[in-house]
């Protein structure tokens, strides 16, 4: 059995909370550049959060990066309302 070690999650229980899995996006920029494939990106904000709106918490943000060739999720960070709980899921998709 061999560690995808790209999917193992990590969080900083900070207020408000950091978390994260893959590389860094400099890190998956070199990735992409050194593979030949298009890296992506898109942002979210708690804005739009109903959750983290109802519980004053709107400030946070999720990146997510991907591969534009394939679309698999290389990476995403979380700061945020409950990023450590929200990061378990995107590990998933790593």
């Amino acid at each position: 059995h061999v560690v995808d070690h790209d999917a193992v999650p990590a969080a900083c229980f900070t207020h408000p909370e950091i978390s994260m899995v893959g590389p860094t996006e400099e890190q998956a920029i070199e990735r992409a550049e050194k593979e030949g494939w298009t890296l992506g990106k898109s942002m979210g904000s708690f804005r739009a959060n109903s959750k983290a709106l109802a519980e004053g918490e709107g400030n946070g943000m999720a990146k997510v990066l991907f591969n534009k060739d394939t679309g698999k999720v290389v990476a995403v960070h979380i700061i945020g309302l409950h990023a450590a709980d929200l990061i378990q899921e995107c590990a998933n998709a790593v």
